[in-house]
């Protein structure tokens, strides 16, 4: 897991079957929360590249991401789709809008 403090996420290029899910998270701890998204991972036996929004005890979203161009194939939106229910149902994280993309 990469960890990075250098400001907010912001969209620089958009790939042809890229997907993204925003999650609210209600101020979980960074450890948790990224405990979450392995057994998540674990579970569903699939990749997961997540950016966390927040500091070390106050999570306060997630974005997951759907690289198309990973090396060892990408799994089909819909089992991200699927992961996005197990964590909301497992969790209480809630799904959020997905931000509208501005001019490239």
């Amino acid at each position: 897991m990469t960890t990075s403090t250098a400001g907010r996420y912001a969209v620089w290029a958009i790939a042809m079957d890229a997907w993204c899910c925003r999650l609210q998270v209600p101020l979980d701890p960074y450890d948790e929360v990224c405990g979450k998204l392995e057994t998540a991972a674990r579970i569903r036996d699939m990749p997961i590249t997540a950016a966390v929004r927040g500091s070390a005890g106050d999570v306060t979203e997630i974005m997951l991401l759907r690289d198309p161009s990973a090396l060892f194939g990408t799994p089909d939106v819909s089992r991200y789709e699927d992961l996005v229910d197990l964590l909301t149902a497992a969790t209480g994280w809630r799904r959020r809008p997905p931000n509208r993309c501005r001019g490239l």
